[in-house]
């Protein structure tokens, strides 16, 4: 097993019994052996390594992506195992500053300028074609200037370019 994981797991889980088998099919307990045992398989190393390194991703992309099966018990009964020990332990100071520099990568790993322009022009479309004019009958930045509502609560007409819009595409607020 990954020894940061195994670090890991020796740390956190001390109530309960959790068996984890890796993929040398070697088993390895952690707990106190009390409570029910939730039985668990790693089906590669490379996954050991994503959840030492990123337990709260790789934890539930493991597991539905097939690579961390829980042979006996449910998979709520792991977390709940996992839930009730995690309470109030420190993290090691080497985890805090891996989750440090993931965060402050994110943004670079993340970036993708396709996308950024595709979704962009997408947006834009969007709104020249539907969102916009409505928020110009709203707040009364139509030409003519926005007039009190009428009794039917629709704003009055105000000579050229009225800001009323057609009767049958009414907007209530």
């Amino acid at each position: 097993m990954f020894r940061p994981l195994r670090y890991i797991l020796d740390q956190t889980i001390t109530t309960g019994h959790l068996n984890l088998i890796d993929a040398d099919g070697r088993n390895y307990g952690f707990g106190d052996h009390s409570g029910a045992t939730v039985i668990a398989r790693i089906a590669d190393s490379r996954t050991e390594r994503h959840l030492a390194l990123n337990p709260t991703l790789a934890l539930g992309e493991a597991y539905m992506d097939g690579r961390l099966i829980v042979e006996q018990g449910t998979i709520y009964d792991f977390f709940e195992l996992l839930a009730g020990n995690v309470d109030g332990i420190a993290v090691p100071r080497w985890m805090r500053a891996i989750e440090r520099l993931r965060f402050a990568t994110r943004r670079f790993r993340q970036f993708n300028p396709r996308s950024f322009r595709a979704n962009w022009d997408t947006a834009n479309r969007a709104l020249r074609g539907t969102v916009l004019p409505h928020v110009g009958m709203l707040f009364g930045h139509v030409r003519g200037g926005f007039s009190p509502p009428t009794p039917d609560g629709v704003p009055a007409p105000t000579g050229q370019g009225s800001a009323r819009p057609a009767a049958d595409s009414r907007l209530y607020v």
